[in-house]
């Protein structure tokens, strides 16, 4: 028997229990010896296994799971590496050989890279991605989440190896730092900066739909106008010939360009287009935004030139006592502009801006910078600078959202989108006992409630705060009455969230 075990023992087919085990089937004999050596055998036939213990758990929980923003995907070569690029511009080079396995192995092969970008407050809030480190909060310019897969399993970047990233960011400015986020431990951790490279076509697109804007908005608005209403007359018809019906015509018919005039007057010739007009006889803008007053009726006032089509026209009353002085931009002559109907110059106005506004969705699309980083990982990156604390006021909020809340209820969170946008903090509801607000136009507070409905604070509600009130007062932390009402639809897209935090019933 002994013989036996040690051979058991010794090729590995059975894992010794305890010496105690062992020394009492030593000392046992007879069928008692039999049938605790087959007890032990049996123990051995046994597979231990150590349960294995369940993977960390993310602090990145999308509010909403079906509304997470999505990945896009890009497949390689490992072994080649590659270069992708959105059509936003961001970029990123993937060199040869750059991920490896669980076991730091490099891999070969076909390799999935999964990639997607956050450009806003609700993409942000949406991914559930924290926007703190300890009691501040961040302002992004653009975050973006990169991961790497072969066969489900998830890659690395190898060792001494970088992938470059060139993140189309929708915000200039270079007060910003790329930080990267530890999944598990929610920490940030700021690997440095870079400075933004200026988006070359987006320059030029802007240019290009400056170049396009129609000369006129039609019909005209009041900072059009002429000099005199004789002017009009004379250039509109022949005033001789008018019959008395025309003539009491046509002041509908200006409106119908929507031309204004002043009594002002002025007895000077200018250039334009290379060709000299007289400045009565022409369209004028009023760049200054002031209105005439009364007393320049009948007054010659001198036009400046000041380059560019635009003069400075000033006049004096008649004891010099008074003086005014305003800014105006030569548009067209006034022939020009009652060569054709109103009609004609509305639709040229809309066929023109219909181009424009196609030029400006595709302006939306393009970058205002690119920023660009080496990364050592695969995860979440931000390029962010945090919020000022100087404005901010201690407030302890009393909450009421309209309808019963079951006492059984998760604890909610008090959620604040700043008005620019690109800023989302998050409070407990344990913390709602001192919540740090500042001003901010635009700003506005909400919770996700049960069914995927609102509470919301809206922008004009939380504009009204006078936080200058709050700020003179003595205690510490003020009390403050947040009334929520909760939004008739529920949240099933991210454009139902944008339109519900806007006011949309």
């Amino acid at each position: 028997m002994l013989n036996l075990l040690s051979r058991l023992g010794r090729v590995g087919h059975f894992p010794y229990r305890t010496s105690r085990q062992i020394a009492f089937v030593f000392h046992s004999s007879g069928s008692t010896l039999l049938a605790f050596t087959l007890l032990i055998l049996g123990t051995a036939c046994e597979t231990t296994e150590t349960p294995t213990p369940p993977p960390p758990l993310s602090v990145v929980q999308a509010p909403i799971p079906e509304l997470d923003p999505s990945f896009q995907t890009f497949e390689l070569a490992a072994e080649r590496g590659a270069q992708w690029q959105l059509p936003t511009g961001t970029r990123s080079t993937i060199p040869a050989h750059a991920v490896v396995d669980a076991q730091d192995s490099l891999v070969s092969g076909p390799v999935q890279l999964r990639y997607r970008e956050f450009h806003d407050a609700y993409d942000i809030y949406l991914s559930g991605i924290p926007m703190r480190v300890g009691d501040r909060h961040f302002s992004t310019a653009g975050s973006f989440h990169l991961l790497a897969e072969q066969n489900a399993q998830a890659l690395r970047v190898a060792p001494d190896t970088k992938i470059e990233v060139r993140m189309a960011s929708f915000t200039a400015g270079e007060e910003y730092d790329f930080f990267q986020l530890d999944e598990y431990s929610g920490a940030w951790t700021n690997l440095g900066t870079a400075a933004p490279e200026v988006n070359v076509e987006r320059e030029k697109q802007v240019r290009k739909i400056r170049r396009m804007q129609p000369r006129l908005r039609f019909p005209l608005n009041r900072r059009y106008l002429a000099f005199n209403y004789r002017a009009i007359l004379d250039v509109y018809f022949d005033r001789r010939r008018a019959s008395p019906e025309e003539m009491d015509g046509v002041p509908a018919r200006l409106k119908d360009y929507g031309l204004g005039w002043t009594e002002a007057e002025v007895h000077q010739r200018i250039s334009w287009r290379e060709q000299e007009y007289h400045a009565s006889l022409m369209v004028w803008r009023n760049e200054s935004g002031k209105a005439f007053p009364d007393w320049t009726a009948k007054r010659y006032g001198r036009l400046e030139a000041l380059g560019r089509d635009r003069y400075r026209y000033h006049v004096a009353s008649a004891d010099s006592s008074q003086l005014f002085e305003v800014k105006l931009k030569a548009i067209m002559p006034l022939q020009a502009l009652f060569a054709f109907p109103p009609e004609h110059w509305i639709e040229d106005y809309q066929a023109t801006m219909a181009k424009v506004e196609a030029e400006q969705e595709r302006l939306r699309t393009m970058a205002e910078v690119y920023r660009t980083f080496e990364v050592a990982e695969m995860g979440i990156f931000n390029w962010d600078y945090f919020l000022k604390t100087d404005e901010q006021v201690l407030i302890s909020g009393q909450f009421s959202f309209e309808k019963h809340l079951p006492d059984s209820l998760a604890e909610l969170e008090l959620v604040f989108l700043s008005g620019d946008e690109r800023a989302v903090v998050v409070f407990p509801q344990d913390r709602w006992s001192e919540i740090a607000l500042a001003p901010d136009r635009g700003g506005r507070l909400f919770c996700l409630l049960p069914g995927k409905r609102l509470a919301v604070y809206s922008p004009e509600q939380y504009g009204a705060i006078n936080f200058d009130d709050l700020r003179g007062q003595v205690a510490e932390v003020k009390d403050f009455y947040f009334d929520m009402p909760q939004a008739e639809r529920i949240v099933q897209s991210k454009e139902d969230l944008m339109e519900l935090l806007a006011g949309a019933p």
